[in-house]
């Protein structure tokens, strides 16, 4: 960058997770350590591109003193897709048109020299956030980027924030829920987020000693599951990913509905997929089967000493990285360090299960069950 940075602002994107709030001090703390002033962002982008919404302008000024670790201090959940914004014309009809210059503008008029994104992975929201900063960073706004995924399913790192604790906290409802359900002699179904990629379910399953794990990556035989449950007397848990397909039927189409905000839609996904397996295997097996729908009670856990670490470090990491003067990327923790890739690289690219993955290997040894075909 030409200029020297004065000022930076932060925007959560859409998706919560635990200890966001931990990051966004670790990045005020960075970021003042240097000498530069923090704003923050209400609601992802909608603090900018509606400032009249908000009694404070929809952009705050963060004191890393003054930051608590409850909750997300700024939001999350942007609700506008500023590239398609939807606005009254001057005849009374609505249109769509492309606001994003209102970001630049606004950020240009709160002379912020460049933006610290914390931004997911999630199909709906946080590849979405990401996108738009993308977009943005092409039209000239300097920019990182923080990973944070529920499903873990971002191509550039398999450590984002969040991840750990959401998985921490999983595994403890899980382990919970399989007891329960085998002392009363029935199997738990839990449907768990995960539309393209099964690592939470998988990755949860073998913590809490699952018997039956169905991920989008590998379709299920309805037979195989029916049989194996039917088998093992013991079996008292079984996952699915909320993207979870049988083999042989097609996928059923997501119904969307406008979720009332402008530029907006919600997929409904939830629930549907424990539905429809809970119907199959139930009319397969002679066991009693009683489906639970977890979806986003899984953020709901304490943030962990891992996610706080790691939290920190990609703060640290995103005040340096533009101190340095490289914007348009997204850092990655991989190992002991942090690396920045190309936004260019990391979106529209979702990080899946691969067939010979090493947890698949291990979840067989175990003797659980993937649904595949005997």
């Amino acid at each position: 960058m030409s200029e020297p940075i004065r000022r930076i602002a932060i925007s959560l994107g859409g998706g919560y997770v635990p200890g966001l709030g931990s990051v966004v001090r670790a990045l005020a703390r960075s970021a003042q350590h240097k000498g530069w002033e923090v704003l923050g962002i209400r609601d992802g982008f909608d603090g900018l591109l509606c400032p009249e919404r908000y009694a404070d302008g929809g952009v705050i000024t963060i004191d890393a003193d003054a930051v608590c670790e409850e909750g997300s201090l700024l939001g999350t959940g942007p609700r506008i897709d500023p590239f398609r914004m939807q606005l009254p014309s001057a005849e009374g009809f609505i249109e769509e048109v492309d606001a994003s210059e209102r970001i630049l503008d606004r950020l240009r008029e709160q002379r912020i020299d460049a933006l610290v994104g914390i931004v997911g992975g999630s199909a709906v929201t946080g590849a979405y956030a990401l996108s738009v900063l993308w977009k943005l960073s092409r039209k000239g706004l300097p920019c990182v980027c923080i990973p944070k995924s529920v499903e873990n399913d971002l191509f550039a790192t398999a450590q984002p924030f969040g991840y750990d604790s959401i998985l921490a906290y999983t595994t403890q409802m899980l382990s919970r829920i399989r007891i329960a359900a085998r002392d009363q002699g029935r199997v738990a179904l839990v449907e768990l987020p995960g539309q393209y990629a099964g690592w939470l379910a998988l990755d949860a399953g073998l913590a809490a000693g699952a018997d039956v794990i169905l991920i989008p990556e590998r379709a299920y035989h309805v037979a195989s599951v029916a049989r194996h449950i039917d088998a093992h007397p013991d079996s008292a848990l079984i996952l699915v990913a909320e993207g979870a397909h049988a083999d042989g039927l097609p996928e059923q189409a997501e119904h969307q509905t406008h979720a009332g905000y402008s530029g907006s839609a919600v997929i409904q996904r939830a629930g549907r997929v424990l539905r429809q397996v809970h119907e199959e295997i139930q009319r397969c097996s002679g066991r009693e089967i009683f489906p639970l729908l977890l979806d986003q009670l899984v953020r709901a856990g304490e943030v962990t000493a891992t996610d706080r670490i790691l939290g920190a470090g990609y703060a640290v990491s995103a005040v340096n990285a533009l101190a340095d003067g490289k914007t348009a990327h997204l850092l990655a923790a991989r190992d002991a360090d942090f690396v920045a890739v190309s936004l260019a690289d990391a979106v529209n690219r979702v990080r899946t299960i691969e067939p010979k993955a090493t947890a698949l290997v291990r979840a067989r040894a175990l003797g659980i069950c993937l649904g595949e075909s005997a």
